[in-house]
């Protein structure tokens, strides 16, 4: 599909120094954890290779969170949300313009228990520069929260108001 407007969210930048040193404490607490079981006798080596797994599977996790980007993918009749891994881009949802109520922004954001899932497309808190849409899928209510351009929030408002 042939998207309009594709915008990727800016992460704050790490520093290299607080990766490295988070690196080396994980590996110091890995460490102290495999040595704790050498009291442990015949079960030792299975509970150290659990630790190993569990641990492989948190720097995983961590690492997508690190390195993963938010992208924004409006076309002519929907709007996208895809997560970027380095070259890779999957698309997580797409959502029909004509299905969306309409976008507001974060600070009018009130409970609504009939709301089945809010899917966010933000890395930190929900800020005053955040925007929230709702709209309907096989006749469940949904929200998504973003962080998107002001020209993204325009083109998008233009279209929502279009199909009214």
């Amino acid at each position: 599909m042939e998207y309009l407007v594709k915008e990727v969210l800016k992460k704050e930048k790490k520093s290299t120094t607080r990766i490295i040193l988070s690196g080396f404490i994980a590996i110091i607490i890995l460490n102290i954890l495999i040595t704790l079981t050498n009291n442990l006798g015949k079960i030792q080596n299975v509970v150290c290779i659990m630790l190993l797994v569990v641990f492989g599977i948190i720097i995983f996790f961590i690492v997508e969170r690190v390195f993963s980007t938010y992208i924004y993918l409006l076309g002519e009749d929907t709007i996208g949300f895809a997560k970027a891994f380095g070259k890779k881009e999957s698309i997580i949802i797409k959502v029909n313009i004509d299905s969306i109520k309409f976008i507001k922004k974060i600070e009018e954001l009130e409970p609504n228990p009939e709301v089945y899932n809010t899917y966010y497309f933000i890395y930190r808190d929900a800020l005053e520069d955040c925007y929230f849409c709702e709209y309907t899928k096989n006749k469940k209510l949904y929200r998504f929260v973003f962080n998107p351009s002001e020209r993204l929030v325009r083109i998008l408002e233009r279209k929502i108001n279009r199909g009214r």
